[in-house]
């Protein structure tokens, strides 16, 4: 008798909880050195480069950032480093379409600023590449801190000393770029090792790769819009309050960040090869609804103290913005495991595609009326509502599944 199969999801998320700590503690330290030596006008045009890249990146990971660890979770282990690699071809050219769009997109919104554009924007492209989501799926933390994370966590750490030495801030980006590159190298090699002396099998058609992928890439790509949209639409509507947003939305990521192991583990534990699908979808979406208080509840409060101590103590964020804010991030966790773990492992990812383009169709006018007027709160507000829209979707999306006897015997 043994008590390991009783806490092995335990041991899961704490593994995957290693990545977040020390990216969110490296990134804390980074955020407040670049925030003092380069200035909140400087800091704010790489956030945008940064924003810019995040809506861009979608366009690289086509969909396989989304339901790729159900993916990979839900096939035979000898096929997995196939269906890595044929994702690798994919986007390695996909990239080498978005960058220069992207770069020239962003140094537009950064008024000519190439640091913020150019360099921010490549940088911040290069994670969509990495293969952090076929370690999510194989339930293997120790592989996705070892050769996806610890690669990127080393660049930006001397990135932060760089820039802390030169005050410059494209010394920053150049060694998280050479961080972010040396992960997917790494990645790339051990996974076409777990293959063995296996033939891989031939690639498949780039049509169908991308074809396969529509319903995940229109999800992403709709969400990312109205992720990325209130940052933008305060760069351009509301300048001078673009760092105080910057340092909101900054914040707002970091609670994805911790939120993200919980989401991970979730994603390879309801596609587990072999398991009732549907039980385990049933049990993650009430979970979910209880995870998404806490947490909207937590960044509410803790947000206004945070952003004055990560500026320095030389803007921070209201409570009047805060609380939107946490509205917002818990509908996100409600959305990211009922869509992402729970409906993307039961086959339907057409239901996350309509959910992410209704609230975007809703969210977006709603963001820029609300950047017009001026007021941080109304596009706090405005996210809020997008995002519980979707959230809405995607619940009641997922009881009508579980109530679908043609569901009943679904297993990965």
């Amino acid at each position: 008798m043994t008590h390991a199969p009783r806490f092995a999801g335990l041991r899961k998320v704490s593994g995957f909880t290693v990545v977040v700590v020390a990216s969110t503690l490296v990134g804390f330290i980074a955020t407040a050195i670049l925030f003092r030596r380069v200035g909140g006008e400087e800091w704010a045009n790489m956030l945008v480069g940064q924003v810019v890249a995040g809506l861009a990146v979608i366009f690289v990971l086509f969909g396989w950032g989304a339901t790729g660890a159900a993916m990979i979770a839900g096939s035979p282990v000898a096929q997995r480093p196939a269906l890595y690699l044929q994702s690798l071809r994919v986007r390695s050219v996909l990239f080498v379409i978005v960058a220069p769009i992207a770069a020239v997109v962003a140094t537009l919104l950064t008024r000519g600023d190439l640091t913020g554009g150019v360099l921010a924007t490549l940088t911040y492209l290069v994670p969509g590449l990495a293969a952090s989501w076929y370690f999510v799926g194989e339930g293997k933390p120790r592989r996705l801190v070892l050769f996806d994370a610890l690669p990127g966590l080393l660049g930006t750490f001397a990135g932060a000393i760089a820039v802390q030495i030169t005050a410059q801030m494209w010394t920053y980006l150049i060694c998280q770029a050479a961080g972010y590159a040396a992960a997917v190298v790494i990645s790339a090699i051990v996974i076409r090792r777990d293959g063995g002396d296996t033939p891989l099998a031939p690639p498949q058609h780039w049509r169908a790769a991308l074809s396969g992928q529509r319903h995940a890439i229109l999800t992403t790509a709709t969400s990312g819009l109205y992720v990325a949209l209130p940052y933008l639409a305060v760069s351009l509507f509301i300048r001078p309050l673009a760092d105080v947003y910057g340092l909101a939305d900054r914040t707002l990521k970091y609670a994805n960040v911790a939120f993200s192991p919980v989401l991970q583990y979730f994603q390879g534990w309801v596609a587990a090869v072999g398991e009732d699908t549907r039980a385990r979808a049933r049990t993650a979406g009430r979970l979910a609804l209880m995870l998404g208080v806490i947490g909207g509840f937590g960044l509410a409060l803790l947000m206004p103290p945070f952003t004055l101590l990560l500026s320095g103590g030389q803007a921070s964020v209201s409570y009047i913005v805060a609380v939107p804010l946490g509205v917002a991030f818990a509908a996100i966790c409600v959305s990211a495991v009922v869509g992402l773990a729970c409906l993307a492992a039961l086959g339907h990812t057409r239901e996350l595609a309509v959910s992410t383009v209704l609230g975007a169709a809703i969210g977006a006018p709603l963001i820029l009326l609300a950047a017009s007027f001026g007021e941080l709160s109304l596009v706090a507000t405005a996210l809020a509502v997008s995002e519980g829209v979707v959230a809405t979707y995607q619940v009641l999306a997922l009881r009508r599944v579980l109530r679908d006897p043609r569901n009943a015997d679904v297993t990965a």
